[in-house]
């Protein structure tokens, strides 16, 4: 069965005077293409610290989107992305060079294509935007940030650098990959596919949204339909107000999101484990009288062992007596003396039980 994606995006300019963030979506509708391509999702954030980094992440995402979208049926997913990650990095490198910044232009970029007919995600990106991965109210980050810090970190844990000297390094977020360099490295991909599953949800950013919000911001959002999503988190990073608030974007693709199920979920779940608690005081209510009963049936199995006892101690009282009377003891006085007082005794007792 092949499951439905919601996409969402919104960005915002922060506190920044130019947008240097792009985004952009393939055509969702166009169904030949999504059968052998899948959905493309691609954000973008120019370098601020170079010149023309809006300019520069713009040609990126177009450049990018223009040549996947070339992708000839046969070519493979993984092929496809890496063959428009180099594309994007010439049309930088051309825009550099048009405008005499060679060398000092560049932009980040983060792509992800979603294949529902196999239900599979693949990525590939450069520099330190981001793809973050929801299911089941948890999230993780998918990607590895291109830059100076991460380095350190990887040096740390390997042992070659001591965390005080982690402490004293200075630009951790230089960047180490990007696209507008001549030979483009460490780009970030997909190993093999990642299965999706219903309810599954991506988040692609810029730093300006993961600098400015906590995972626990991030999850709260995602519970929301994508669109809905996309604003919410832009706003979240504008209500901050923090005084160099970068520019932020984020793309989202939701994975057969099904708005319902989502957005009920916290009460379905308060419903069951109110169900689990009504059962519980019904079984609660119910034990009294499973005790009584089970009482009034061990009383009523000893009262009939008692009635059965008595019985037969009277009838073996009885044939002892006929059988004194046949061997010639006269003990009938005797008998009518001793059984006559205890034949109440059955009665007796019973009306005490």
């Amino acid at each position: 069965m092949v499951v439905g994606i919601k996409l969402g995006g919104a960005q915002i300019l922060g506190k920044r005077e130019e947008q240097q963030d792009a985004i952009a979506f393939s055509d969702k509708e166009d169904r030949e293409f999504v059968e052998h391509g899948g959905i493309l999702a691609v954000v973008a954030d120019g370098i601020g610290g170079h010149a023309h980094g809006g300019g520069a992440s713009r040609r990126a995402v177009m450049a990018f989107r223009r040549d996947y979208n070339a992708k000839p049926r046969m070519a493979s997913i993984p092929d496809a992305l890496n063959h428009a990650m180099d594309q994007a990095n010439q049309a930088v490198l051309k825009f550099a060079e048009n405008k005499g910044v060679s060398d000092n232009c560049g932009t980040t970029l983060i792509a992800t294509v979603v294949h529902p007919d196999s239900s599979s995600l693949y990525w590939c990106g450069v520099g330190d935007s981001r793809l973050y991965f929801f299911r089941n109210g948890q999230i993780a980050q998918f990607t590895s940030d291109a830059n100076y810090g991460s380095q350190l970190i990887k040096k740390v844990a390997r042992g070659d650098l001591s965390r005080e000297g982690l402490s004293l390094e200075g630009n951790h977020y230089k960047l180490t990959s990007y696209l507008g360099i001549r030979k483009l490295v460490n780009i970030d991909h997909s190993i093999r596919p990642f299965p999706l599953h219903e309810g599954d949800i991506l988040l692609l950013c810029t730093d300006g949204v993961y600098q400015a919000l906590t995972t626990e911001e991030l999850v709260e959002c995602l519970l929301d339909e994508p669109e809905l999503a996309s604003e919410k988190l832009v706003q979240m990073v504008l209500k901050k107000d923090f005084e160099n608030q970068d520019n932020a974007t984020v793309a989202i693709l939701a994975y057969g999101f099904i708005e319902s199920k989502r957005i009920v979920l916290p009460k379905t779940t308060t419903i069951n484990q109110s169900n689990e608690a009504e059962s519980k005081n019904e079984k609660t209510k119910a034990s009294p009288t499973i005790k009584i009963g089970r009482s009034l049936l061990w009383g009523i199995i000893a009262f009939g062992l008692l009635i059965l006892t008595v019985l037969a101690w009277l009838s073996l009282k009885n044939d002892n007596a006929d059988e004194e009377n046949k061997a010639g003891t006269i003990r009938t006085p005797v008998l009518k003396q001793s059984v006559e007082p205890k034949k109440p005794r059955p009665n007796n007792v019973l009306k005490t039980k």
